[in-house]
């Protein structure tokens, strides 16, 4: 007969309940899940308010009207004080009703028509084409086909 000391105790076995273990990886799983989101959530809000606090506000709305003649010139509508902005082009058969429309900042632009042959139409002399144009004012240029003089105004809505 063997003698077992009174003492000592059977070897413990160090086994892991497996459904605890995987709850726990579960658990965890989530977690990082949730974090993740709560991360993306921020870094896209971020970015849209940067985005959104550095641009202009386009409130203001320069409208080029033209005449049937006139379907294949180009209008350009330069800003001359604003640095970060491109020229817009667009050309009246893609309007409507010979009606272009361009919404743009507060600020003072050119606005230039040529036709297809790359002839200046309008404006007849430097500088009429320039508007200045206040927050929500409207600026509106006519432009003829024939030799009447082209005309514009900038008025509040």
């Amino acid at each position: 007969m063997s003698q077992i000391p009174e003492n000592s105790s059977p070897p413990s076995a160090t086994v892991e309940d497996p459904d605890r273990s995987a709850d726990s990886r579960i658990r965890r799983r989530v977690i990082a899940g949730c974090v993740a989101a709560a991360l993306l959530f921020v870094g896209a809000v971020t970015m849209l308010y940067v985005k959104w606090i550095h641009a202009d506000n386009p409130s203001c709305l320069i409208v080029v009207v033209g005449e049937e003649g006139l379907d294949d010139a180009t209008v350009t509508v330069t800003p001359l004080h604003a640095t970060h902005m491109q020229p817009l082009h667009a050309q009246f058969k893609e309007g409507f009703g010979h009606r272009l429309r361009f919404h743009v900042p507060p600020g003072v632009y050119s606005v230039t028509v040529r036709n297809a042959a790359n002839e200046l139409l309008f404006p007849a002399w430097p500088h009429m084409g320039d508007l200045e144009l206040g927050p929500d004012m409207k600026g509106l240029v006519q432009v003829r086909a024939g030799s009447s003089p082209a005309t514009q105004t900038a008025s509040p809505p």
